[in-house]
């Protein structure tokens, strides 16, 4: 929609006979609701961003594993070659936390 007619100018003015001082009045009340929106929208968009920003903080925290020395545990193979198929096996294993450091493992197999 164009802004004439959410704000009325001087070309709404004309064709609607209003005089200048309603014509004023109604765009200075059209100003005041469009600054109340605006604030309106704006709160809703920092609470929904709030929102967000804890959903995705909480659930990065609760994904983080922690493996422990001695644990068996499955690596994922993320260079299958040209034929990904989907039933083709991506995991390899078992394989156990042999060594930790800075949250890196070193595996080894059961010998």
């Amino acid at each position: 929609m164009p802004i004439e007619f959410q704000i009325p100018s001087l070309c709404v003015q004309v064709t609607e006979r209003m005089d200048e001082y309603q014509s004023k009045q109604i765009r200075k009340e059209q100003l005041l609701n469009l600054e109340e929106s605006r604030l309106q929208e704006m709160w809703y968009l920092d609470q929904k961003q709030r929102r967000t920003n804890a959903f995705v903080n909480r659930h990065k925290k609760s994904k983080e594993k922690l493996f422990e020395i001695g644990k068996p545990v499955l690596v994922f193979q993320t260079k299958m070659g040209s034929m990904l198929g989907k039933l083709r096996f991506r995991w390899t294993g078992p394989f156990w936390i042999v060594n930790t450091y800075n949250r890196t493992y070193q595996v080894g197999t059961l010998a």
